[in-house]
């Protein structure tokens, strides 16, 4: 881990991170083109608003994405559950076609 500086809405703040440059770089740059984006939608909202707004929508996308990722992991279990069947039933069939010989 690496303490490193980016500026937010004028200020700036230490993190310390493990991303390599060019990451946070990246995340300096779209966390300023969505203010700028949210300064846009809400033009009379101070800029506290539009940090609040900005929290939101994050946390909003973050439970969508645990969601998604859940209902992957119940897909890929049941997925697993299948195939474990499947074999079962392949075994089984090998172990009756062989006995009859």
């Amino acid at each position: 881990m690496r303490t490193i500086t980016i500026q937010v809405a004028g200020r700036r703040y230490a993190l310390e991170t493990s991303l390599p440059p060019e990451s946070v770089s990246d995340l300096e740059k779209n966390i300023q083109e969505e203010l700028a984006r949210l300064q846009v939608k809400h033009p009379s909202s101070d800029l506290i608003d539009i940090l609040v707004f900005s929290l939101i929508e994050k946390w909003e996308r973050t439970l969508s994405l645990e969601l998604s990722l859940q209902n992957c992991r119940q897909s890929q279990e049941r997925m697993r559950s299948r195939l474990r069947q499947l074999v079962g039933l392949i075994e089984k069939k090998i172990k009756e076609l062989t006995a009859r010989k």
